[in-house]
């Protein structure tokens, strides 16, 4: 795992959109995140600037086949991903690689007090929900913004909050959808250039392997050491990725309210989504 705070800082002198208060007045349960446009506009971006670092893998692996069958380390492929997202995040005014750091990542990661039991909260509720829901973790994350609306007095603190949970909302649902492509990029790319995203994504764990309409003999070579992930990825490095990405953005959007109000937004999307492919390729990768 990798430092992200220089990466994180680098994004906000170059992609700025500005985050307004959410409109915050008796917050309620339902089916959807209750929170303005501004902050759902963070979890968005955090899906796409993920899902961009995905293609950049893919397409490493596309380019290289060639010069025989490498598998890259996890700190190669960290290195090749968290790239990707600096292009995507700076893409206006792109900077030199070398000033990107892929040092140390959460070990080093701080995190204001005060905002810290927001997220040991969040925590605690997936630990002690193996079976969640989509309308449980919106009524939990509801619950999270509320309490903070409450007991907290600094607006970039709340904000900090709201740029989590939206994270964490968004991280959920992009990880439920597309935790198999990942996997198998992570430890069989050979496979990549057999199947669409759509067809990876759509792999049926069976008793001995994958149950596809096309069925192709690679597939269940990777069987044993990826399918309790894929059978159950929630309770297999999902949840922690999910909290993650949630904590990194509430670090960033903090990082970020400290060069000015619009730095919120940009430090939330980058600390959310480097966070989210760290411990990704940490939990993931064989």
């Amino acid at each position: 795992m990798k430092n992200f705070h220089g990466f994180v800082f680098i994004v906000l002198s170059f992609v700025l959109f500005s985050c307004s208060k959410a409109n915050t007045s008796d917050v309620e349960y339902s089916t959807a995140l209750d929170l303005s446009e501004e902050f759902l506009q963070i979890g968005n971006l955090h899906n796409e600037g993920v899902d961009y670092a995905y293609r950049e893998i893919r397409s490493h692996y596309s380019e290289t086949k060639d010069n025989g069958s490498e598998v890259l380390s996890k700190n190669e492929l960290l290195e090749i991903a968290l790239a990707a997202l600096y292009d995507y995040c700076g893409n206006v005014l792109p900077l030199p690689y070398d000033t990107r750091t892929t040092d140390d990542v959460n070990g080093n990661q701080t995190i204001d007090a005060e905002i810290e039991v927001y997220f040991e909260r969040i925590k605690t509720f997936f630990a002690e929900n193996p079976e969640m829901s989509s309308s449980e973790l919106i009524d939990e994350l509801n619950a999270v913004n509320n309490m903070a609306l409450v007991q907290l007095s600094d607006t970039s603190k709340i904000h900090a909050v709201f740029s989590g949970t939206a994270t964490c909302y968004s991280s959920y649902n992009y990880w439920k959808e597309n935790h198999k492509k990942w996997i198998i990029a992570l430890n069989y790319p050979e496979l990549l250039d057999e199947y669409t995203d759509e067809e990876l994504n759509a792999l049926v764990p069976g008793e001995y392997g994958f149950v596809l309409p096309w069925t192709k003999s690679k597939i269940s070579e990777l069987w044993q050491k990826v399918k309790d992930t894929v059978s159950d990825w929630w309770n297999n490095g999902g949840k922690e990725i999910v909290y993650a990405d949630g904590r990194g953005a509430a670090i960033g959007a903090m990082a970020g309210a400290m060069v000015g109000g619009a730095g919120a937004g940009p430090g939330a999307v980058a600390g959310g989504a480097s966070a989210s492919i760290s411990e990704a390729i940490d939990q993931w990768k064989k």
